[in-house]
């Protein structure tokens, strides 16, 4: 596999050269692909006009594209736009409720008022997470899918994109810390297939840091 990963780096196809890197450290641990994985990551690509590039005539040869069937990414300007609008989502979501909080004799429509701007709060969050994770899927090279928006559902992509069987569920029925070395593990899987270190899992334990985690392994 190794052999076969160097070959597509001297023919340009250096993404599929990355994929089978990243496979190779993943199970085996092997140096070597760590080693091509480096260079691949900060060698300046190898401009070989292969028959893709004949497909696209407007683009400078060895252009890095999407992969069939992903969405091709946002640049980093376009990034810094949309982490703005997330943290500026989310904090609405949740001080909004508080400011609409009704105090002392409360009647029916203030009551009202207050469960539909909780319900509209409760959505919002919802929608702002299933983005982020739809992201993290997706720098993991790994298509998410629908059930990236349904709840409890996107577990599934997530387990996908972690390269994680699905029997390690049956760890969230160990009482007590069960879900624990599941949640551990997993966000140790996706950060490894992000490409980034597994320590980071320590600062998800951090309130107000694992957002910023979690933006981190979405966006960059």
């Amino acid at each position: 596999m190794y052999a076969a990963a160097l070959c597509m780096e001297k023919i340009g196809s250096v993404d599929e050269a990355k994929m089978l890197c990243r496979h190779m450290i993943r199970n085996f641990d092997s140096q070597k692909a760590r080693e091509l994985l480096n260079y691949l990551e900060v060698a300046p690509r190898i401009a070989v006009k292969t028959g893709d590039d004949a497909a696209f005539p407007n683009e400078p040869a060895g252009a890095q594209r999407a992969r069939p069937g992903m969405p091709p990414r946002e640049a980093s300007g376009g990034n810094a736009y949309i982490i703005i609008g997330i943290v500026a989502a989310t904090l609405l979501a949740v001080i909004l409720p508080f400011m609409m909080m009704p105090s002392g004799d409360v009647d029916a429509s203030d009551l009202t008022g207050f469960l539909v701007v909780l319900l509209l709060s409760g959505i919002t969050l919802h929608v702002v997470f299933s983005y982020v994770l739809k992201r993290i899927c997706e720098n993991a090279d790994s298509e998410p899918g629908i059930l990236i928006w349904i709840p409890i559902l996107q577990i599934f992509p997530m387990l996908r994109a972690a390269q994680m069987s699905y029997f390690w569920l049956l760890m969230l029925f160990v009482p007590f810390v069960g879900g624990l070395v599941f949640s551990l593990v997993l966000w140790v899987k996706l950060s490894q297939a992000c490409d980034k270190p597994a320590w980071l899992v320590i600062l998800l334990l951090v309130p107000g840091l694992n957002i910023g985690v979690l933006l981190y392994l979405a966006f960059s």
